[in-house]
């Protein structure tokens, strides 16, 4: 009966051992198959992060391409605009009338004239407005006057009001007219002081005939 005992005592000290050991083998696998599966994670990871990064850096480079173009497109867009205002400048420069004073007197009772000399381009369209003193007339143009350059403007006007009206009477009112291509200027001119001085002021421009003919009002 002992050695039986100790026979079955043995027997499962063997069947312990020999499980232990096979699973320490299973652990074994198991880690070596993970560390596997880790492994192949990792270069999947890496190869994702690897990819991504060169994604990014195509981006950008696009990107930076893409301003680049974007910036030399509105460059030449602004150089274009500015070439096109320098040419309209020289070309308003080359035609615009520009009205100086030779004088002016009084004669009679109530009449008056001022003699205007054009040192500039063709005028044409020539009007008058804003005239400040009342009952002060001052014929109007005919519509196909045309004041060429060097040529003299003489404004003749009569004053039928009821106050003294002389040399030194002040008045004031706008000549207006057009160039060549039909760009409109105005001149402000006016008599005034103690000595009825005659002043005749700079042209200046009222509207801009754009290339499509459409005025641009200043």
């Amino acid at each position: 009966m002992t050695l039986y005992l100790l026979h079955t005592s043995s027997v499962t000290d063997w069947i312990i051992a020999f499980t232990a050991v096979f699973g320490t083998i299973g652990v074994f696998c198991n880690l070596r198959f993970l560390n596997k599966q880790s492994k192949s994670s990792q270069d999947q990871i890496n190869e994702l992060t690897k990819q991504s990064k060169e994604a990014q850096n195509q981006t950008k480079i696009f990107n930076e391409i893409l301003d680049l173009y974007s910036s030399d497109f509105l460059k030449d867009e602004e150089n274009k605009k500015e070439a096109k205002k320098l040419k309209q400048q020289e070309r308003l420069n080359k035609i615009k009338p520009y009205f100086t004073s030779r004088g002016g007197s009084s004669y009679g009772r109530n009449d008056f004239n001022l003699t205007l000399i054009n040192n500039g381009g063709m005028a044409q369209k020539l009007f008058y407005t804003q005239i400040s003193l009342n009952d002060l007339n001052i014929p109007p143009f005919s519509p196909d006057a045309i004041i060429n350059m060097n040529a003299e403007l003489i404004i003749i006007g009569t004053y039928y009001g009821n106050k003294l009206f002389n040399n030194v009477t002040p008045f004031k009112f706008t000549l207006e007219y057009s160039d060549n291509d039909d760009n409109k200027y105005f001149q402000e001119i006016s008599r005034e002081g103690p000595l009825g001085e005659l002043k005749v002021g700079f042209p200046q421009l009222r509207s801009l005939v754009q290339d499509d003919k459409q005025p641009l009002n200043k």
